[in-house]
């Protein structure tokens, strides 16, 4: 492999670490378990009168 490519896989390694730690991980997970919630009561809300 060539210099670029291994600085650049150092970099991808670090930029993920930093990206994804244990707590944005969790938040992530609230996060997207609160859109589906919220998501599945506006899918079932009355839509005006029928």
């Amino acid at each position: 492999m060539s210099d670029t490519v291994k600085d650049l896989q150092a970099q991808a390694a670090r930029d993920y670490a930093q990206h994804n730690t244990p707590e944005r991980q969790a938040e992530a997970r609230i996060q997207n378990g609160l859109a589906r919630i919220h998501g599945h009561e506006a899918a079932s809300a009355p839509r005006g009168t029928k």
